[in-house]
């Protein structure tokens, strides 16, 4: 406070002409600014020139909280201007992150060199791969262990027709056998529950002796997988046909899997075009290659 009552002029004069008699002309610049304006660009000046801190006032509990003055801000950044121009680039330049209008958070966040940056990058990428590789596997099909056969199953109803399909694929994921049944319920639910037990059959007819049983619906893998005897009444009955099939196997083991749709997309390609070819029974094996089936435009 006192400096601000000190720096008042007692004269308006400047001193060096005090005691001319010529007369004072106005500096252009200020002619025909308001007093309010020019009183602010000099005051503005001054604070600009001679950078402070205001501190709250200890005998007002409503005072402002501490701020600093935009000077210090001009000055952070003329100070990084600097050093872009007058220092290179090299690996172990200190990259400052901070956010110079924030007086909120004490302490400044952690600087890190060039090389500490491109090294998070680096790893952010490589989770980014692994987590798009993840979700890659998670909706493709994947093989059965060792010795094992994977069959995937699938169903559609089609107006007062359903299409059951299995694909039988080894661990290498060629495809030994693939085949159609034909039947007339009309719930998806009991039409998927019918495509397991249609697998269930085919490992019995063949003497398969370990197999997987891979679809895309959630209640019936879950029935099967806890041998539930409580299972939903619309495909209970059909699980427990499952069970009985299963039972006369004894040599046999049999797995569960539920997965998404799209791992099946071998299963519903054979499925769309037995529908539009009105056909039912065993595929031959020449009709795939590959991931792919490719059956002939008519029977």
């Amino acid at each position: 406070m006192a400096r601000d009552i000190l720096a008042i002029p007692m004269s308006t004069s400047i001193s060096n002409s005090a005691f001319y008699i010529e007369p004072m002309t106005i500096n252009s610049i200020f002619d025909g600014l308001d007093p309010d304006i020019i009183e602010a660009s000099t005051c503005g000046g001054d604070w600009l020139d001679n950078p402070t801190r205001i501190t709250p006032n200890k005998d007002n509990d409503h005072s402002p909280e501490p701020t600093y003055s935009p000077s210090v801000f001009a000055g952070t950044y003329s100070s990084l201007e600097t050093q872009e121009k007058h220092a290179p680039f090299t690996a172990d330049t200190v990259l400052m992150l901070g956010n110079p209008v924030s007086t909120s958070c004490p302490d400044p966040l952690p600087t890190r060199t060039a090389t500490e940056v491109v090294d998070i990058l680096r790893r952010n990428e490589a989770q980014g791969l692994q987590h798009n590789s993840m979700r890659s596997q998670e909706y493709s099909w994947s093989p059965p262990p060792s010795s094992w056969l994977k069959f995937n199953v699938g169903a559609e109803v089609h107006d007062s027709n359903t299409f059951l399909a299995a694909v039988v694929r080894n661990d290498v994921g060629d495809v030994v056998e693939a085949g159609i049944a034909l039947d007339n319920v009309t719930s998806s639910l009991v039409a998927e529950a019918l495509a397991f037990k249609y697998a269930m059959n085919l490992i019995k007819q063949y003497s398969v002796r370990k197999a997987i049983i891979e679809g895309d619906a959630p209640l019936v893998v879950n029935a099967l997988k806890g041998r539930k005897t409580d299972a939903p009444l619309e495909i209970n009955g059909i699980v427990q046909e499952v069970f009985a099939v299963l039972d006369t196997c004894t040599d046999t083991i049999v797995d569960f899997s539920c997965v998404n749709k799209s791992c099946n997309s071998l299963a519903y390609d054979c499925i769309k075009w037995a529908t539009r070819n009105r056909f039912w029974g065993i595929l031959p094996i020449s009709w795939f290659t590959g991931a792919s089936f490719i059956g002939p435009t008519c029977v």
